[in-house]
C-alpha cells in the first residue's frame, strides 16, 4: 500500500519475519535506495529514504507532488548502458529474516529482498 501527503510518501509492506532494512553492505548502494517517484508532471526528486516503522518505508520528495497518476517504482531504474553488475536495476530494501535463517552451506544470511515493483497512489 502507498499513501502520499504533500512531499511525504509512505509505503507499507507485508513483512513476515523481522523488520525492513535498507542494506548497502551486501549489495551496491542504489540511488534513492532504488526508489523513483513519477506523476503526470514527470519524475520528482527524492531527497530522503528511511525505514520509518517495522513494515514501512517513508520517501521524502524534494517538493510536493502536484500532478496526477502518482506512482512509486522500486528497482526499475532504466538504463541505456550494457547490462553489467554495476548497471542492473535494483534496490537496497530487504527484510531481516537473515537474523533467523542462515544458509546451511556457508552460514550466510538468507534475507528476502524486495522485488521490482510499482505502487500506484
Amino acid at each position: 500500500a502507498a499513501t502520499a501527503t504533500g512531499a511525504t510518501v509512505v509505503l507499507t509492506y507485508s513483512v513476515p519475519y523481522g523488520t525492513l532494512a535498507l542494506d548497502s553492505a551486501n549489495v551496491r548502494s542504489y540511488p534513492q535506495s532504488g526508489f523513483r517517484f513519477i506523476d503526470s508532471t514527470g519524475e520528482k526528486a527524492i531527497s530522503n529514504v528511511v525505514v520509518s516503522a517495522p513494515n514501512q518505508v517513508t520517501l521524502t520528495l524534494a517538493s510536493a507532488s502536484t500532478g496526477i497518476g502518482k506512482t512509486v517504482y522500486y528497482g526499475t531504474t532504466p538504463h541505456l548502458e550494457p547490462r553489467q553488475a554495476s548497471t542492473v536495476p535494483g534496490g537496497n530494501l530487504r527484510d531481516s529474516s537473515g537474523e533467523i535463517w542462515k544458509s546451511t552451506l556457508d552460514g550466510q544470511r538468507l534475507d528476502c529482498w524486495a522485488e521490482h515493483q510499482a505502487f500506484t497512489i
